[in-house]
């Protein structure tokens, strides 16, 4: 994973720092390629099909979540292809003390 730079002022206050005005669009200042320019909604600072933060700071949980997701139902197609290669819908887990499937967990991971 990577990312583009965002250019920002930054103003300190006792809290820490905290951005001053916008960050410029990395394309504006000479970063990313057309590739990047047509995947990003700009304007929300997030990838146009997933909705991923695409502002470094901005990146958390719910990114996360979307990730695990997609990387999760990517395994389960080449499980359906052939489970010698993947088997991981049924895969048992402990999560909190508790016993699940893996597709449990997903679906928790992702509410």
């Amino acid at each position: 994973m990577h990312n583009h730079i965002w250019r920002s002022e930054i103003k300190w206050t006792e809290n820490g720092p905290i951005f001053h005005g916008e960050p410029e669009n990395p394309t504006d200042i000479g970063f990313g390629d057309t590739k990047f320019r047509n995947s990003v909604n700009f304007e929300a600072r997030k990838s146009k099909i997933l909705g991923l933060n695409v502002f470094p700071t901005k990146i958390g949980r719910e990114d996360a979540s979307i990730v695990l997701k997609e990387v999760y139902k990517a395994l389960c197609l080449i499980e359906s292809n052939d489970k010698q290669l993947c088997y991981i819908s049924h895969y048992p887990i402990q999560y909190v003390g508790n016993s699940m499937q893996f597709s449990e967990f997903i679906d928790l991971m992702t509410l």
